[in-house]
Order: structure tokens, then C-alpha cells, then sequence
């Protein structure tokens, strides 16, 4: 049984890899936004199909030799879990693969108060005319906003210092679905400006 055994944990590796770095990579994907894990993904998404079919493979040899020596009864339950963790892995891929897509659509705004005052609100517009918020953002602190903003065209911001409302252009030119980046920073004599993070 000990050959048997290494296939049965050859074909679990098998699909537990996939499975494993593909929720890494969306997880990291989320929080970073780094493109990189992009290509990444799409990689182990290939790689993961090859892999799951070798594992399939080593499974079905294993349940076969366990049924040439009528072991199968007792190990019912092992095989269907080993079965459970390759196929997994194929709904897993559409749903990691739809959560990130999703997530790339979503654009970022960081709201950097380097000025003496809270920063009560900080409003964004896009151009079908929805607006999005950023509040209370404490002197000497930040805060980050992410939203999928449609249509195309320019999206402004307004910002409240102190008494006054100062307001400008976040992002020019926009596009439903496109990712957008930039920083909102008021300075401590409360000058602000607009960074790109792209």
C-alpha cells in the first residue's frame, strides 16, 4: 500500500497547489493591486489545469489498484475527498477569476491630511454624475477609497478644509471598468494637489 499511498498524496498535492496559490494571488491582488499577479493568475490558472488532470489521473490509479485488491469500501471516503479537492478547483478558478476582474475594475483614492484641520468629507464625481465619499480623515493621517466609477469622462473631487471648499480634477478621462489611482494630498498650509499612483 505504500505506493499507493504516495499517489493518493501526489494527486491531494496536486490539486491542493492550484487551489492554494490561486487564493493567494487574489487575496494579494486585492489588497496590492499589483499587475504582476495578473499574469501570475492567469498562469496558475493553466498550470493548475494541467496539474488537477495529472492529479485526476494518479486518483483514478489509486481507487483502481484499491479495487483490484476489493479495498475500495474502506477507503470510500478518502477517495471522494481526494475527488472533492481536484474538482474543486474548477468552480474555485471562475469564482477567484470573476472576484478579481471585479476588483480590477475598482479604481483607488487616497486622501493624505497633512493640514491642521479634519477633513469633514471628500467627495468625488464621476461623469454619469455619481458621487462617491471619503470621510473624516484626521490631521497627520490617510485614508483610501475604492469604487468602480462608470461611465466616461472626467471625475472631480471636492474637498472641505477648514472654511473653504476647494475642488479640481481627480482622474481626466475616465472609462467604465478602467482602473484609476491617484492621491488627494493637503499640505499643512492646506494647498492641495493630485499625485497619480499608475
Amino acid at each position: 500500500m505504500g505506493n499507493g499511498s504516495k499517489l493518493f498524496r501526489i494527486a491531494c498535492i496536486c490539486g491542493a497547489v492550484p487551489l492554494g496559490v490561486g487564493v493567494i494571488v487574489s487575496v494579494l491582488f486585492y489588497f496590492t493591486q499589483w499587475k504582476w499577479l495578473v499574469a501570475v493568475g492567469l498562469l496558475n490558472i493553466y498550470a493548475g489545469v494541467i496539474s488537477v488532470v495529472i492529479g485526476l489521473i494518479l486518483l483514478t490509479i489509486y481507487t483502481i489498484r484499491l479495487f483490484k485488491k476489493c479495498a475500495v469500501r474502506e477507503k470510500t471516503a478518502v477517495i471522494l475527498l481526494g475527488y472533492s479537492l481536484l474538482l474543486v478547483n474548477f468552480p474555485a478558478a471562475v469564482f477567484l477569476a470573476i472576484v478579481s476582474h471585479g476588483n480590477a475594475s475598482m479604481s483607488t483614492v487616497v486622501v493624505d491630511n497633512r493640514s491642521l484641520h479634519i477633513i469633514p468629507e471628500v467627495t468625488l464625481t464621476g461623469p454619469s454624475g455619481a458621487q462617491f465619499h471619503i470621510s473624516k480623515i484626521p490631521p497627520g493621517s490617510n485614508k483610501r477609497g475604492r469604487f468602480r466609477i462608470k461611465g466616461e469622462g472626467s471625475v472631480t473631487y471636492e474637498v472641505k478644509v477648514g472654511t473653504k471648499t476647494e475642488s479640481g480634477i481627480l482622474f481626466g478621462y475616465i472609462t467604465s471598468g478602467m482602473d484609476q489611482a491617484a492621491k488627494i494630498t493637503i499640505d499643512p498650509k492646506s494647498v492641495i494637489s493630485v499625485t497619480d499612483l499608475r
